[in-house]
């Protein structure tokens, strides 16, 4: 499987994969990502066709949440794609470009496909914070 580094062009992917998975009262939080792209890593995982198959943010902006690593912004598979190990990949691409400095996600409480990703990564439940859990990893 092949990927790339996502550019601020490509707003089409934003809209697409990661807007929707916002609820409302976090749709400021969305805006926000765009406002400070700059302080955030994406890549997207494609397939031979460069058809978009998922992205994962990785945002090193300064966190109360985590002020001494990076946080995990998101990682959003197509629904199409989704229980084929793409979101594996994706953690795997995280991983590798943040260098293992990755330590803290906030997960929607009613994902379970997402939680069950990240504990098998080794992150646990740390705290509620506003309509998300924050799950911290610890090595």
């Amino acid at each position: 499987m092949k990927y790339r580094k996502l550019t601020k062009d490509d707003t089409t992917l934003w809209d697409e994969l990661a807007r929707p998975h916002f609820l409302p009262e976090d749709f400021y939080h969305a805006e926000k990502v765009l406002e400070n792209w700059d302080l955030l890593d994406a890549y997207v995982l494609l397939t031979e066709s460069d058809e978009w198959i998922g992205v994962i943010f990785l945002d090193y902006r300064k966190h109360d949440i985590n002020p001494n690593g990076i946080h995990f912004l998101q990682v959003f598979v197509r629904p199409e794609f989704q229980g084929q190990g793409y979101s594996n990949q994706l953690m795997e691409i995280g991983l590798k470009y943040s260098l293992g400095m990755i330590k803290s996600v906030c997960i929607n409480p009613n994902n379970i496909a997402s939680i069950a990703l990240f504990e098998k990564y080794g992150f646990k439940k740390s705290h509620p914070l506003k309509t998300w859990d924050v799950y911290l990893k610890n090595d």
